[in-house]
């Protein structure tokens, strides 16, 4: 309890003291593990772990070493069934900032003992606010590609476009993805929900019902989910985007009465709604193969009995893929918006040419899956490539793009943890993308969104406690009524 009290009474002094300043841009650098089996999966789980447990009024991280003004390296060694946790934080200039330790008897403590170094760190910094000032040198500017985004409408009018009208009581799991269904004569709406390894079909009204849940296979991992009525039939197909051991094994599900029915199993497709070419919303598929993750052009899907199909490829520009893309405006030729891995949006010609590009980052996912690589090819050194995908980018009737952002923390390579997020409406003015206005941030990971144009409504999923050693974290659905749709 004394334990638990010095602990807390740590972090409250760390956030007053540097109330009212800006969170130090922190690179979480490397964290080397000694004495353990684990070495090579710690290296890159422990920065993770860390970052989670950094308070955000203290520090901010930066994916890229020369974008901070201090770096956090540290170590974890293993005695025998003992272990040290160490870390430091110093300006990227070298000068100490602040450092720390924790022991444990047995790797379960680990968890814990990163929260108390954390909260060390974090006091460390708030005490040497002087080191902290000299460590803000201006930063070099990198010049955009084109003029960043002007907000052309007050806060106040921009948080009257997004209100929210519904939440959920937390779900169990961190789960990953979601997908619009069909309203229903009852007037429930039909929601489908995905974990990594599971799909879950709800019924939204006066309140939210568990209806069905299919287990995809082990070794299954889901990482998207999109539904459309394709033929016409009057029922949903549920596409759900799968990866099994590095290869795709994409299936499609649908309703039948308070069930869910498996009618096509192991495609070789990813899956996404999109709109593109001027056409109405459409599902697409694009593949994979063995060298590159993203194969070849995206097709539109169509179901032909229980077979489905691709016709009209479309090529999409470089370094674009079927998470990343949408159309540029209304119309045929109408070229391409494209988010970067970065999370820059672009504005292509229809002949790929750029004509714009933000300043600021949009998207942001942790859905990931991971395929082997050439040590060359390997960003983490774990002998894998990691593959992030994108957030939606929705173009409305009218022509605007819907688009969210998650920020928070992304540590260098591969390892990600969000905190917060907002959504953002832009319209191409021909010139550039400006923003018709942008929600109040909210609290927690979003995960996936859909948007349901009858009723102008964003349907979203969050998740609002991570997952982590011993615990399986929890989401929640909220409804959110965008105004003029």
């Amino acid at each position: 309890m004394i334990r638990c009290k010095i602990l807390i009474t740590t972090v409250l002094l760390a956030t007053a003291a540097i109330a009212g300043a800006e969170p130090l841009r922190t690179y979480i650098g490397s964290f080397n593990a000694v004495g353990t089996p684990n070495g090579a999966e710690l290296k890159t789980l422990l920065p993770a772990l860390l970052l989670s447990r950094l308070d955000p009024e203290v520090f901010t991280a930066v994916d890229r070493r020369d974008a901070a003004e201090a770096e956090i390296t540290g170590s974890y060694v293993v005695f025998g069934k003992t272990f040290t946790l160490d870390a430091t934080v110093k300006t990227i200039g070298g000068n100490l900032l602040a450092k720390g330790f924790e022991q444990g008897e047995r790797e379960d403590d680990a968890p814990a003992a990163l929260g108390k170094l954390a909260a060390t760190l974090g006091k460390g910094v708030a005490a040497g606010q002087a080191k902290v000032a000299t460590a803000r040198q201006p930063q070099p500017a990198i010049a955009p590609a084109a003029p960043s985004m002007p907000v052309t409408q007050a806060a106040a009018d921009q948080g009257r476009l997004f209100r929210e009208t519904w939440n959920s009581s937390p779900l169990d799991g961190a789960l990953v993805a979601i997908a619009c269904g069909k309203k229903l004569p009852s007037g429930e709406r039909e929601l489908f929900v995905a974990s990594n390894r599971a799909l879950f079909y709800y019924r939204l009204g006066n309140e939210l019902k568990k209806i069905a849940t299919a287990e995809l296979p082990a070794n299954t991992q889901i990482i998207a989910l999109d539904a459309a009525d394709i033929d016409n039939d009057g029922n949903m197909e549920i596409f759900v985007t799968a990866i099994d051991r590095e290869t795709l094994a994409s299936r499609v599900l649908t309703t039948a009465g308070d069930s869910l029915k498996t009618v096509a199993a192991d495609l070789p497709y990813y899956f996404r709604s999109l709109t593109l070419s001027g056409s109405d919303r459409k599902i697409y598929a694009q593949q994979m193969s063995m060298e590159s993750d993203f194969y070849g052009p995206v097709s539109e899907v169509v179901k032909s009995g229980d077979k489905f199909t691709t016709i009209r490829p479309l090529r999409l520009p470089e370094n674009a893929n079927i998470y990343t893309v949408s159309s540029l405006k209304q119309g045929t030729d109408s070229g391409f918006t494209v988010i970067s891995s970065e999370g820059l949006l672009t504005a292509l010609a229809p002949n790929g040419e750029q004509l714009w590009q933000s300043s600021d980052r949009f998207g942001g996912s942790e859905t990931h899956f991971k395929r082997e690589a050439e040590p060359s090819r390997s960003s983490s050194g774990d002998g894998f490539r990691w593959i992030f995908l994108q957030q939606r980018l929705y173009r409305t009737a009218d022509g605007a793009l819907l688009l969210p952002r998650n920020d928070g923390a992304m540590v260098a390579g591969n390892m990600r943890s969000f905190s917060k997020h907002s959504f953002h409406l832009l319209q191409w003015s021909g010139a550039t993308f400006r923003e018709l206005g942008q929600s109040s941030v909210r609290p927690g990971y979003l995960a996936d969104y859909c948007f349901d144009p009858s009723s102008g409504e964003l349907i979203t999923l969050e998740v609002t406690q991570k997952e982590g050693l011993l615990t399986r974290g929890k989401s929640a659905i909220s409804v959110v009524k965008v105004a003029g749709y």
